[in-house]
């Protein structure tokens, strides 16, 4: 299977009338807490609203001249870190994943970081069963770094998460 060209594909600043379209994205409740650990009972548009709110920046990947949103990602700042921003809540819409859509998100959301917020360093964490996310990753240049452990509400083990970070050339 080729992969189709996603280069008519662009960030645009996220639209809050998409939050349900964002949540409807979210097919169960593995996907939930991959996407979203911190959040208590079913994941609702207010949640999503929620995500970027300070100082983050929200971001829907749209084609064309479609205001339509296949995917969603936020660049976050790091406290007392003016170079370091952390991506954050990353999720495609299921009718679109498997075709690369996934990479040209953190593709273009790393060289908005870079390009236009002068950040050096990007950081994220995954889940280490969340092995497409962890090869898109991969692929946008992010390397492991290290291992951390995190308690989320409503679990009573620690849960082991993978730091990854690109550090801009």
């Amino acid at each position: 299977m080729s992969v189709p060209d996603h280069s008519a594909y662009r960030l645009e600043p996220f639209d809050p009338l998409h939050a349900s379209t964002v949540v409807s994205w979210v097919n169960d409740e593995l996907e939930q807490l991959w996407l979203t650990p911190r959040t208590v009972g079913k994941l609702t548009a207010d949640v999503v609203l929620g995500w970027a709110n300070g100082n983050g920046s929200a971001f829907s990947l749209v084609s064309g001249g479609d205001s339509v949103p296949r995917a969603y990602g936020e660049l976050n700042p790091v406290r007392f870190q003016s170079d370091h921003l952390w991506l954050g809540h990353l999720i495609v819409d299921p009718c679109c994943r498997g075709t690369g859509l996934g990479t040209r998100l953190t593709e273009l959301l790393v060289r908005r970081a870079i390009e236009q917020l002068h950040a050096r360093r990007l950081s994220l964490v995954v889940f280490p069963d969340n092995a497409r996310a962890i090869a898109c990753y991969e692929k946008c240049g992010f390397r492991f770094v290290r291992n951390e452990y995190q308690r989320f509400p409503g679990m009573e083990a620690t849960t082991r998460l993978l730091r990854y970070e690109l550090r801009a050339r």
